[in-house]
């Protein structure tokens, strides 16, 4: 479902964001996924945009603090911030 009244610009950010939030754990670059991943997380709390504020934020957590290996479920929250920005629709 579309938010009405979110930025067609802030969402298309978003999608390229977890575009490149993949590329970068596919090419083991943890602290570029957790640099843009914590980037959504502020962007959609600044919004009250709280499904991708709470995927985005759930990833940063997942990722673990910097030159850590990252926890368990990384797939799964990226997983979820895909929906959630995807769930966005057409804005």
């Amino acid at each position: 479902m579309s938010d009405p009244s979110l930025d067609p610009c802030v969402a298309l950010q978003w999608s390229v964001d977890v575009h490149d939030i993949g590329q970068a754990l596919l090419e083991g670059d943890l602290l570029e996924a957790r640099f843009r991943a914590g980037a959504i997380t502020i962007s959609a709390e600044s919004l009250a945009c709280t499904s991708v504020a709470r995927a985005a934020h759930a990833l940063v957590v997942a990722l673990c603090p910097p030159h850590k290996p990252p926890g368990r479920g990384v797939g799964q929250a990226y997983a979820a911030l895909c929906t959630a920005v995807e769930s966005l629709g057409d804005v």
